[in-house]
């Protein structure tokens, strides 16, 4: 799933349909992105998020995981 998608599914509230690989796919992407534009703010691509929307998107996607299994680690 590219990040567009993971964005996408998210703001239309069906990101947690997806099966729990794909969550963890996804949240490795958003990690990774995540990191890179916290130290590149201003640099291209523009349509990376910025830091905070990415967090937002991982802090869901661990809770979904969280709900999912029990787990409040």
């Amino acid at each position: 799933m590219t990040l567009d998608a993971i964005i996408d599914q998210y703001d239309q509230g069906k990101l947690a349909e997806q099966p729990d690989l794909v969550l963890h796919d996804a949240l490795v992407k958003i990690t990774s992105w995540r990191s890179w534009r916290s130290q590149h703010p201003d640099q291209p691509p523009s349509e990376v998020p910025p830091a905070e929307r990415l967090d937002t998107v991982a802090t869901y996607i661990e809770s979904l995981s969280q709900r999912r299994y029990g787990c409040n680690d």
